[in-house]
């Protein structure tokens, strides 16, 4: 099952120190790369949601980042019908500090992520996400495994 994240624009932006003293269009440019490079999302699909217009970004389409401008709405209720129009909501998750819209999606089953946590995941390599899992020595592995098969698999005779 492949995941649909859903970015609050302007909520990451506002939690990024390094887009402090930028022009917006820069700062929206800079979260946009940094995505492209860091993939924090995997190989999952990602939309990032921003207020305004879309003539007023100039940035340039990209293949893996999705950018939607509101226009007349606000990124809040865009998210939320989003949302509340995707056919398996589950596979949605909204990355977000906002409460409202945190409650709002979890109701209809879409997973929600703090803006820090999904931060977090751009600082450090996808290899080194996965690697955080125990790890065992290969001694440890040998041994269980040697466990295991003497319980599970029974040896045949052979046939005479």
């Amino acid at each position: 099952m492949s995941l649909h994240y859903l970015l609050d624009g302007y909520n990451i932006l506002n939690q990024m120190p390094a887009v402090e003293k930028m022009k917006l269009q820069t700062a929206r440019e800079y979260l946009i790369s940094r995505i492209e490079d860091k993939r924090p999302q995997g190989n999952n699909e990602i939309t990032i949601v921003f207020d305004g217009q879309p003539n007023v970004w100039g940035g340039h389409p990209t293949r893996s980042v999705k950018v939607i401008f509101t226009s007349h709405g606000s990124a809040d209720n865009r998210i939320k019908n989003i949302v509340a129009e995707d056919e398996n909501p589950r596979t949605l998750v909204v990355v977000t500090d906002d409460k409202e819209i945190r409650f709002y999606v979890r109701s209809l089953g879409a997973g929600v992520l703090w803006v820090k946590d999904f931060l977090n995941r751009m600082k450090e390599p996808a290899t080194r996400r996965a690697a955080d899992k125990k790890v065992i020595s290969k001694s440890l592995e040998s041994q269980i495994n040697d466990e295991l098969s003497s319980v599970w698999l029974k040896k045949r005779k052979p046939k005479e």
